[in-house]
């Protein structure tokens, strides 16, 4: 765990200083900070609007009344703290993986990963609890 946290948090910078300054080549340096500018307050704006349509559609109560299950609506608030982190950043490439996250068709295929990661971590820990020959199990049978 801790090398996949050092090399996100040293590759990621490093792939987005050398995107700056790439866009800052072609466009200018004081337009590439207008623009870092531009994505921080559009990704706040985007953030707050869809927590606020998030938050209202989560009633809980009412989503365990009908049975259903509140995985969705958990993924759906990560991907969201997600998102948000990723448009603070400054960066075009954590700005453009924000906005796909946001996506409809991104979201949907970001939970999909991500609950089927989930599952298969869960049924790989739950595959030690099973006891296929039930031997430690006592049975009464009844022609005994």
């Amino acid at each position: 765990m801790f090398k996949k946290l050092f090399l996100l948090f040293t590759i990621v910078p490093l792939v987005e200083i050398f995107f700056l300054f790439q866009i800052g080549k072609i466009i200018g340096g004081w337009y590439t900070i207008g623009f870092i500018l531009l994505t921080a307050f559009l990704g706040v704006y985007l953030i707050k609007r869809t927590a606020r349509s998030f938050i209202g559609g989560l009633n809980i109560g009412a989503i365990l009344a009908t049975g259903q299950s509140i995985s969705d609506k958990v993924v759906d608030g990560i991907l969201l703290v997600i998102a948000g982190a990723f448009l603070v950043t400054p960066g075009v490439v954590t700005d453009l993986t924000a906005l796909f996250i946001l996506t409809p068709w991104g979201n949907s295929l970001m939970k999909k990963k991500i609950l089927d990661g989930f599952s298969k971590k869960i049924n790989s820990k739950m595959s030690g609890f099973s006891n296929e020959d039930n031997s430690n199990f006592y049975t009464i049978d009844k022609n005994e």
